[in-house]
Formats: structure tokens, sequence, C-alpha cells
């Protein structure tokens, strides 16, 4: 399964090398048929969301997470706003990166985009209740949680 998160393709430095900006553009023109799912934040996307509508086009499976905000998922030719997966936030960095890690592992056991979302969002979700690396979850506390949620 090929899948990507695209931040490297979509960041440059500025005009006076200063600071790191989003260049969602850069999409339109990446070679990304290849991929089966990507997952970009809407920081990526710079919170135009026509870049990622115009993405999904061309990717089978698509998520834009937005934090606190619940993520997007496009596939099949559709639309799915989730909700965020309820969290005490203590640091959320690296959120994005078990978001996807978890999205991709799940959507290859699966094939469902959307149940494959809200288990990543699970598991972003317990990531940003500690500090640092020292409450990403195992497989056991996510799915304990989905239980005890749904």
């Amino acid at each position: 399964m090929v899948v990507a998160t695209a931040q490297g393709w979509l960041r440059a430095a500025d005009t006076g090398g200063n600071r790191v900006v989003p260049i969602p553009a850069a999409l339109d023109t990446a070679a990304v048929e290849a991929l089966r799912a990507a997952v970009l934040s809407i920081e990526d996307i710079a919170g135009d969301e026509r870049v990622g509508e115009r993405l999904s086009h061309r990717i089978p499976i698509l998520v834009i997470t937005r934090g606190a905000d619940g993520c997007t998922v496009f596939a099949n030719g559709g639309r799915t706003d989730l909700p965020p997966f309820p969290a005490h936030e203590v640091d959320s960095t690296g959120a994005g990166d078990v978001f996807a890690a978890a999205f991709f592992v799940r959507l290859e056991e699966t094939g469902a985009p959307q149940a494959s979302a809200e288990f990543a969002a699970c598991a972003a979700a317990l990531s940003i209740e500690g500090v640092g690396v020292s409450r990403i979850p195992d497989r056991a506390l996510v799915e304990a949680r989905l239980h005890a949620s749904g």
C-alpha cells in the first residue's frame, strides 16, 4: 500500500529564509496518482479547503486533520466530517504523526476509511494526554477507549 503524509512537499522557507511557510499549491503538480491514501493537516494546506477537495480527485482516500476540530475523510467520491475524539490535552506534539500511522495501519487491515479515521483520531487523542512519547497508545488502549466511547 503506497501512502503519504505530504508535509515535506508543502513547505518551503520564506523569501528571507527565516520561517517555514506552507505552499499548498505544490500539490497541484505533485505526482500523487500512485498513492492509495494520504493524510494532510489543515495547516499543510494553509486552511484552504479547496486544495483538499482538488486533491481528493487524484488520491482515492484523503484525510485532512484539524486537531481539536476533528477531520475530514474524502473517499469513494464522498466527504465525511468526523468530530474530534475527546481528550485532555497536555502536549499535542506528534499527534498528527500518530494519527497518520494509526490511520494507515488500520486502513490496510480493514479497507474502511471512515472507521480507520475514527481509530486514528482515538489514537491521536490518547497521545496528547501526556508529554512527548509517554502517552502514545498501543492497540489495546485504543480499542479499549473506542469500546468505552461507543
